[in-house]
């Protein structure tokens, strides 16, 4: 059937660890099951009751597992393509966060809906980037930031300073004869 071929079924699972997990799941619950009915049917209740708990386990890790996605890409300066080294990607909706490596590159785990991303960095201008359902890559680019000052003015004022003899020192002539003798001679 063409639905169920080896790409759609590993689409539903979600990863071939994932399937390897489900087909020994199944396989232990066959094995288990043979085993109680033949030996203790009595104790055949509480298997069921286990095994029930068991698959509500797995189906509730099966929709969080799809509920949610990683995008991932890289932030560079719009203008000369540099790699962002820190800059902050901010989901507004799920309120989950990241900063780029020194490469520029992000991963961020957010719900499976649509995501706005708010991308922050010093000098450059704060830009909102809209994340559709089915992206998973997604690179960004920020432009620079063009602020206008008003004019700086800097003034002081001088001061007098003393004059200092630093690394100077006076040494009266009976402490020098006091002095130990280098290399054989006095000093």
């Amino acid at each position: 059937n063409k639905n169920l071929d080896n790409g759609n079924l590993l689409s539903l699972c979600g990863s071939r660890f994932f399937c390897i997990s489900i087909n020994i799941f199944i396989f232990s619950i066959f094995r288990f099951f043979g085993y109680f009915l033949l030996t203790k049917p009595s104790k055949m209740i509480k298997v069921v009751q286990l095994l029930l708990f068991s698959a509500l386990l797995l189906v509730v890790k099966v929709s969080s597992a799809q509920s949610k996605r990683t995008i991932s890409g890289f932030v560079a300066n719009a203008s000369s393509g540099e790699a962002l080294y820190g800059a902050k990607i901010y989901d507004t909706i799920s309120k989950n966060g990241t900063v780029s490596n020194e490469y520029g590159f992000y991963s961020l785990t957010i719900p499976n809906q649509q995501a706005v991303f708010r991308i922050t960095y010093l000098g450059l201008d704060r830009s909102y980037v809209t994340a559709p359902v089915n992206t998973n890559e997604l690179d960004l680019f920020m432009n620079k930031s063009v602020q206008e000052l008003d004019a700086i003015v800097v003034s002081g004022k001088k001061s007098s300073i003393e004059e200092t003899n630093a690394g100077t020192f006076e040494i009266s002539l009976e402490k020098v004869e006091k002095l130990p003798v280098f290399m054989g001679k006095k000093m």
